[in-house]
């Protein structure tokens, strides 16, 4: 919270939750109870020195901090209406945050509940004076350019005051001269304006805190510039050699993510509808982690110019480029911390693209840039296509499942299968062997696998059968599959996550099951029934102890013969993703009473 804090620098600090029982579960009363101490620790330089000494951060002093989740019986110094109507985005901040809300859909699956009418938040000052009535969260502090200077306590340098009323009055100016039939006409009052923030920031040292609200002020600027102009910049990778499209019925070109060594080009293009000129356009490709051209070995050409820039670049995947998996990672959830895998991306919600294109044009004279991700066209038919970030992934991806197993120890020994899933991602297929690393005296039928594939995206499933001679309850013992190609030996998968209003995120893990042995007694021929909720491993669970676990679908609970099961669950959150549980509930009851085993695991 201190790094997030020095990084960012805010004037005023809130916490949504109160530090208390009401706030709900411990992570919520949590965040309530410290954010006033990382408030005060943010601005002395002996807390989290490392952060100062190694991280380049520098202590930062919060002018204002308040905390939510206060009632109207109790002292408040903010009342703020979330119901009332915001122009700008249509609809009432509460209705436009619980819309958000709905996107999380593990936690509310999809539903919105939409208000009218007040909506009110009452929130409590931390900070000095303490209870008096305010307004608003920046009462007291003075938020123009004008004021930026005593925002950050430095001495103004000779002529920054009149570059800021400069700046100031070419803002006015542009918002006088807004329309929204002609949103070009802002375009010289913000040119000049970008003009004269970068006059300032010449003036001042690069470690100012007023540079630093400056450069964030000069991107708004750019982005400012280049919306009133209407320009676009797509960068979309795509395979060697793709055509050109030349109808509307032509399918576009896709290609999914790409691997260590692979050629690929990339089809960058900026437009400029704008009556005003975008002059000396160029257009690059780079990689934000670090890695140069050269690494990657682009070359570019020139298609097309002026208002419509075209440039193919080609590139080949450096062999030392880093995968797409989340820069943060856990060896156990166990940890209760994460660890940094890539720390220049720390506290970001991911990493970025593989590659960005970068687009720089003179606008009336002045220097502005224009940054995109390079992306990647997948087929999400029949509701069209989609656009990817450009990820590198390995070239196979070995799963197992499950990743935990639990043997009951048996006279003679045990014998459990496992399961290895193998997804190619090499675009002209790949060769390879597939193995089992087991401990002493395992054995695994087959012995291996050869692995042929044709094309980028096929999988196939393994089954291994494994004798073990001896376990010991207790004890925990890993099976580790392992893909041999070529030289490389390859033993670790992902989980896709993918939605269609979602970038796509690849979860990372071992290519191991877990084996545990445990002592425990189940009752011959148990006949288990579930209704999967959101999604779990529990069924696999059941059967890894003998049981027999049917999966119920609509049918099964509309008119299925229910008395026919031992025992039926009802999987997490089944009563909030399935219709047909509520539907046919009374079935589930009429099984109950009548005597049969009814367990329901945690629903909302």
């Amino acid at each position: 919270m201190v790094r997030i804090i020095r990084t960012n620098r805010p004037l005023v600090v809130i916490s949504r939750f109160h530090g208390s029982v009401r706030d709900g579960h411990g992570n919520h009363q949590a965040i309530g109870g410290l954010t006033s101490d990382a408030v005060a620790a943010a601005a002395d330089p002996d807390r989290f020195p490392e952060q100062i000494t190694e991280e380049g951060l520098r202590p930062w002093t919060v002018r204002k901090s308040y905390r939510g989740g206060v009632r109207e019986n109790q002292p408040w110094c903010i009342n703020f209406d979330a119901g009332q109507h915001s122009p700008w985005i249509g609809d009432s901040y509460y209705n436009f945050g619980v819309y958000g809300l709905s996107l999380q859909r593990s936690q509310t699956s999809g539903r919105s509940r939409s208000s009218m009418g007040p909506v009110p938040y009452y929130y409590e000052r931390l900070s000095e004076p303490g209870p008096a009535p305010e307004e608003g969260i920046f009462d007291g502090l003075d938020v123009s350019l004008g004021g930026l200077f005593e925002l950050t306590g430095e001495m103004p340098p000779a002529g920054a005051t009149d570059l800021l009323a400069g700046i100031a009055m070419h803002v006015h100016e542009a918002m006088t001269a807004l329309k929204p039939s002609s949103p070009a006409a802002v375009v010289g009052h913000l040119i000049a304006g970008l003009d004269q923030i970068r006059a300032l920031l010449n003036l001042l040292p690069s470690d100012s805190e007023t540079a630093f609200m400056l450069r964030i002020k000069e991107q708004q600027f750019q982005h400012a510039i280049t919306t009133a102009m209407g320009i676009t910049l797509t960068a979309t990778a795509q395979p060697p050699g793709t055509p050109a499209a030349v109808s509307f019925w032509q399918a576009p070109s896709t290609m999914g993510p790409v691997v260590r060594g692979q050629t690929f080009e990339v089809h960058a293009r900026l437009y400029n509808p704008s009556a005003i000129e975008a002059d000396g356009v160029m257009l690059a490709i780079d990689d934000p982690s670090g890695l140069t051209a050269d690494d990657w070995q682009i070359e570019s050409d020139t298609r097309q110019s002026a208002p419509y820039h075209q440039v193919m670049f080609t590139a080949t995947v450096p062999e030392n480029v880093p995968y797409a998996r989340p820069y943060f990672f856990r060896s156990s959830v166990k940890e209760n911390h994460f660890q940094w895998r890539e720390p220049m991306w720390i506290h970001r919600p991911t990493r970025p693209a593989s590659l960005r294109v970068t687009a720089t044009m003179e606008v009336l004279g002045v220097p502005v840039m224009l940054m995109r991700d390079v992306k990647t066209r997948e087929a999400d038919l029949p509701y069209g296509f989609v656009m990817r970030k450009l990820q590198v992934m390995p070239a196979v991806a070995v799963n197992v499942v499950p990743a935990q197993r639990i043997v009951i120890p048996q006279e003679g020994g045990s014998l459990f299968t496992v399961d290895t899933e193998v997804i190619n991602n090499v675009a002209g297929g790949t060769q390879g062997l597939l193995q089992l690393g087991l401990p002493e005296g395992w054995t695994a039928d087959p012995a291996g696998y050869d692995l042929s594939f044709a094309q980028a995206g096929e999988r196939h499933t393994f089954s291994f059968d494994v004798a073990v001679p001896t376990l010991q309850a207790g004890e925990e013992y890993e099976v580790r599959a392992i893909a041999q190609i070529g030289d490389a030996r390859i033993s670790g998968g992902y989980q896709v996550i993918r939605n269609r209003d979602m970038e796509t995120r690849y979860l990372f893990r071992d290519a191991t099951t877990l084996v545990s042995g445990l002592n425990v007694e189940v009752a011959a021929g148990l006949n288990v029934g579930y209704v999967m909720g959101v999604g779990d491993e529990v069924p696999s669970g059941i059967e890894q102890l003998g049981a027999h676990v049917t999966l119920l679908q609509e049918a099964d609970l509309a008119s299925g013969d229910l008395d026919s099961y031992d025992v039926i669950m009802v999987g997490t959150r089944a009563y909030a993703v399935r219709q047909d549980l509520l539907t046919y509930n009374r079935r589930l009851m009429d099984y109950a009473h009548a005597g049969g085993n009814l367990i329901v695991l945690y629903q909302t």
